[in-house]
């Protein structure tokens, strides 16, 4: 061999036909944030949008940035207070609606639109320690 060493490695045979199905390694910020300057979290505190999938102290991931159009999700400045309520549209007018209650938008602010929620799914025996933030989508 002349004293020569070779760092090349040949592969012989076939590939696996798994690699067919290979996915990149899934980064969740990247698939729940698409505009991080713009990205709020907020903790939902009650049961006002139980029908809607939304329950207390759900973590909802708000855009600003984007468009709030009817049927979204959205945060809204209501008395000084931030609300998460579905924005209607109903007779021409802007409404925010929980389960059991209707606002006029005409005087608040809407904020943000909810984009993704995030839920613990762990009993409560189970979150402490490394595993106390684990939540799923």
């Amino acid at each position: 061999m002349d004293g020569k060493i070779f760092d090349v490695q040949r592969a012989s045979g076939f590939s696996s036909p798994a690699e067919d199905y290979l996915e990149p390694r899934l980064e969740i910020a990247t698939w729940l944030v698409t505009n991080p300057q713009a990205t709020f979290y907020f903790r939902m505190t009650g049961d006002a949008l139980v029908q809607r999938g939304i329950y207390d102290q759900d973590i909802l991931v708000v855009d600003r940035s984007a468009n709030a159009l009817h049927g979204c999700l959205v945060i809204a400045v209501v008395d000084k207070d931030f609300v998460c309520r579905t924005l209607i549209l109903r007779d021409g007018s802007y409404y925010l609606a929980a389960d059991e209650d209707l606002i006029a938008v005409q005087g608040n602010e809407i904020w943000g639109v909810v984009t993704a929620a995030c839920r613990r799914l762990l009993p409560h025996v189970l979150q402490k320690g490394g595993l106390a933030g684990v939540c799923a989508l």
